[in-house]
């Protein structure tokens, strides 16, 4: 039963591994990443701008949610603070995370 466990820890090991190599191909990431979440019951939608201070807590407190059937869009507001960089840090630890940036303020 061990060894079940240590094989599914590996398979999902080199899954965020290959989902992060696909990331530098952003459509194929996305469309791969929405085929693995299975089609999440809800959208959590999240705008950002110049949030660094408070960002990180706002993301964990919707991770955090005992409801996990979700998927969490942020929306970066071209942020000229680290807020953009704290959102990728996420992306890259979270697949239920899909993390846009607009490229000028709106």
């Amino acid at each position: 039963m061990k060894e079940l466990g240590s094989l599914a820890m590996i398979f999902l090991i080199l899954l965020k591994k290959f989902l992060m190599f696909l990331k530098k191909f952003k459509p194929f990431y996305l469309l791969l990443k929405k085929i693995t979440m299975n089609n999440p019951t809800i959208s959590v939608i999240m705008p950002n701008y110049n949030g660094e201070k408070y960002i990180a807590e706002a993301i964990e407190s919707i991770l955090n949610q005992t409801f996990s059937d979700f998927e969490f869009i942020i929306v970066d507001d071209a942020s000229t603070d680290k807020s953009w960089e704290i959102i990728e840090e996420y992306t890259e630890k979270d697949i239920r995370i899909i993390a846009l940036r607009n490229k000028q303020n709106s």
